[in-house]
C-alpha cells in the first residue's frame, strides 16, 4: 500500500509541475503584423514588420512537415518563430497549422520556397510545394 501511494504522489507531482509549452508571440508593438494566406502569393512588408506564413498540413500525424529550403536570403528577413495550432481543434489527428513568423531586416526581394515531406526518408519525397514572393520596402 505504501508502495503505491508513493507512486500516486510521485506522478500527481510530474504531471501537475509539466506544463505545455506556450508559443511565444513576438513583440508586435509599433510594427505591422502580415499574416499570409495559405497559399502561394505575394508578401510586401516594411522594414520592422513581423510576417506571418500559415500553411495547412493535412499529413502531420502521418509525419509529414513542411519545410523552408535553404536558398532563402537570411539578410532580407530572418525567422523569429515557428510553431503549429490545430486546424480543428480536439479532434486526434486532424489538420495541423504550420506557422513561421520573419522578421524584415531590409530591403529586398526574395523567395521563401517550402516543401511537404517525411523528413527521415531520404532522398526526400516531396509531395506538395509552395512559394511565396517576399519584398521589403
Amino acid at each position: 500500500m505504501t508502495r503505491f501511494l508513493i507512486f500516486f504522489l510521485l506522478t500527481g507531482v510530474f504531471f501537475v509541475g509539466c506544463k505545455r509549452d506556450e508559443p511565444i508571440a513576438p513583440d508586435l508593438s509599433g510594427k505591422h503584423h502580415i499574416v499570409s494566406p495559405d497559399s502561394n502569393g505575394v508578401i510586401i512588408a516594411s522594414i520592422g514588420d513581423t510576417v506571418e506564413i500559415k500553411i495547412l498540413n493535412n499529413g502531420y500525424d502521418g509525419g509529414y512537415r513542411w519545410f523552408h529550403t535553404i536558398d532563402f536570403n537570411p539578410t532580407i528577413a530572418s525567422i523569429i518563430n515557428y510553431n503549429y495550432e490545430p486546424a480543428d481543434s480536439g479532434l486526434y489527428g486532424a489538420p495541423v497549422y504550420e506557422i513561421w513568423r520573419y522578421l524584415a531586416l531590409q530591403t529586398g526581394t526574395d523567395n521563401i520556397f517550402f516543401e511537404l515531406y517525411q523528413p527521415w526518408i531520404v532522398p526526400h519525397n516531396v509531395i506538395a510545394t509552395k512559394t511565396f514572393y517576399l519584398t521589403v520596402q
